[in-house]
């Protein structure tokens, strides 16, 4: 079981059991794989990717469990993203500061 926590508030470290620090990645910034207020994720359904939602940002990234940008979608109309959760295998929900939901649908890449 691998259990992630933000780091210095613009990166995430990976712990495994017994507490082992297995990988950081990301930092400051707006390339893909850098974040701006990081403030929810959700593991995919499969496992295999993680959503993050950018409060500072307005955007969505998903990368693999390893940290490698697949995507970044920016989400306008959405006012500091904070919560994500996935909703079955092509589903993610998004909700912001003043209580929108924004569900993106996947076909091959997630969109508004």
């Amino acid at each position: 079981m691998c259990k992630l926590h933000p780091y210095a508030s613009q990166a995430f470290y990976a712990l495994e059991p017994p507490h082992a620090l297995r990988r950081l990645f990301g930092s400051e910034g707006e390339a893909p794989g850098q974040f701006r207020g990081p403030f929810g994720v959700a593991v995919s359904q499969c496992g295999t990717r993680l959503h993050v939602a950018e409060a500072a940002g307005a955007r969505l990234q998903t990368l693999t469990t390893r940290g490698v940008p697949l995507q970044v979608l920016r989400l306008p109309g959405c006012l500091y993203p904070f919560g994500v959760c996935c909703h079955g295998a092509d589903r993610v929900v998004v909700s912001d500061l003043h209580g929108g939901l924004h569900v993106l649908a996947r076909s091959r890449r997630f969109e508004l």
